[in-house]
């Protein structure tokens, strides 16, 4: 959800309130993901996880300060990135159970 929202390449750079609004949805997914991790039981990769999501939460807001569309870019690259590394890892778990 939060890639979607962040491709300012689909919106003109004009709209200024919808890209506030869809920066503001990405910082609500990213908070979400932040309360869904469980660092008691997850150890270093929850905590890891958990500072990754921090640091696009805080890029983000900057983003949002700034009206910087090069730093949404970037996030959105690394968001990109982090959701390709997911999928790997599930691809991975679905191998081993055939």
């Amino acid at each position: 959800a939060a890639i979607a929202l962040l491709d300012v390449e689909k919106l003109p750079p004009q709209s200024i309130e919808k890209i506030n609004t869809n920066i503001l949805k990405a910082q609500e997914v990213v908070t979400e993901l932040m309360a869904s991790i469980n660092t008691e039981k997850g150890g270093q990769i929850a905590n890891n996880l958990l500072a990754i999501y921090s640091y696009f939460y805080q890029q983000l807001l900057q983003a949002n300060i700034r009206k910087d569309l090069s730093l949404l870019k970037e996030i959105l690259g690394m968001i990109k990135d982090l959701r390709s590394a997911w999928q790997e890892a599930i691809n991975a778990e679905e191998s081993k159970g055939k």
